[in-house]
């Protein structure tokens, strides 16, 4: 609740375009992308996955609803981009380093 309130409170003061966040299916960096929505509609909001991540961990890949998923995902490797692309129903963008 601490991260919701802190969030909004943020997001209400601060002028912005893009928000990037780690994406590694934690419940706070959820919120991050859905309160940033809120504020603004036309944010792009970018998620970057660099911890391991394994085929049967479904978090990352489920949210309620779509403002709670990044517009785009940042990984580390062709592995992880296969992964998400199977997983993820949403189209979104994916880009690998």
């Amino acid at each position: 609740m601490k991260t919701y309130y802190q969030c909004k409170k943020l997001f209400k003061k601060i002028s912005y375009d893009n928000v990037i966040c780690t994406f590694e299916g934690f419940n706070f960096e959820k919120i991050v992308f859905e309160i940033s929505k809120y504020y603004n509609k036309k944010v792009i909001n970018i998620g970057y996955q660099h911890a391991p991540i394994f085929d049967t961990y479904y978090n990352i890949f489920q949210a309620p609803k779509n403002d709670f998923f990044p517009d785009k995902i940042l990984t580390t490797g062709k592995y992880y981009s296969k992964l998400f692309k199977k997983k993820i129903k949403k189209k979104i963008k994916i880009y690998e380093f």
